[in-house]
């Protein structure tokens, strides 16, 4: 839900609540604001519009300057997923990773980056995958 606690969180109820929040907080521009986070003007302004997700750095940065919690910047569909509470720890935070990446690769437009970080990601998947057989 977002501010309202009646509306699913959206992307662009995120980047509507991101806007609202900057203003409210005195960063007037974006470029004052991204350059103050320490992420490009790009990105606020894909962030505002609800273009996209942030990045995992760019999320840190954002809930570290910004004073708030993780679940700011999580949407309806990512908290519908959320694993049952009988999960184990590890096993849920795995889980939420992979919902987050699968967002990420959704709404993320292809390019040369793209395709380098999916092939390193397959390989920290096989290595996750190797991983829980060999813990089992």
């Amino acid at each position: 839900m977002d501010a309202d606690g009646k509306s699913p969180r959206t992307l662009l109820i995120i980047g509507q609540e991101l806007a609202l929040w900057r203003k409210s907080h005195g960063y007037k521009t974006q470029e004052d604001f991204a350059h103050l986070v320490g992420i490009s003007h790009r990105k606020v302004q894909r962030l505002e519009r609800g273009e996209r997700l942030p990045a995992w750095e760019d999320i840190y940065r954002l809930k570290e300057f910004m004073g708030v919690e993780f679940e700011f910047f999580v949407t309806s569909e990512m908290e519908r997923d959320k694993p049952h509470s009988g999960s184990k720890p590890m096993e849920t935070r795995l889980n939420h990773l992979i919902r987050r990446l699968r967002m990420w690769y959704e709404n993320s437009p292809y390019c040369e980056e793209k395709e380098d970080d999916m092939d390193t990601l397959e390989h920290l998947m096989g290595t996750i995958d190797r991983s829980r057989k060999n813990y089992k």
